[in-house]
């Protein structure tokens, strides 16, 4: 089926997905250290990870 402006994408097509986790395992262990044991807010910790506070 043809959308205005977009290209079919077929019958097996497959969205796109991140190839790559947002933040590593060790970022999210220190995010939840600092949340839970630092008492830090969660917009905080995700300013200093650089990602959106949804992502913590």
């Amino acid at each position: 089926m043809m959308r205005a402006g977009r290209p079919d994408r077929g019958e097996g097509a497959r969205r796109a997905v991140r190839p790559f986790p947002t933040l590593l395992a060790e970022q999210i262990a220190h995010a939840r250290q600092l949340i839970h044991e630092d008492k830090e807010p969660v917009a905080e910790v995700a300013h200093l990870t650089g990602v959106h506070r949804a992502t913590i």
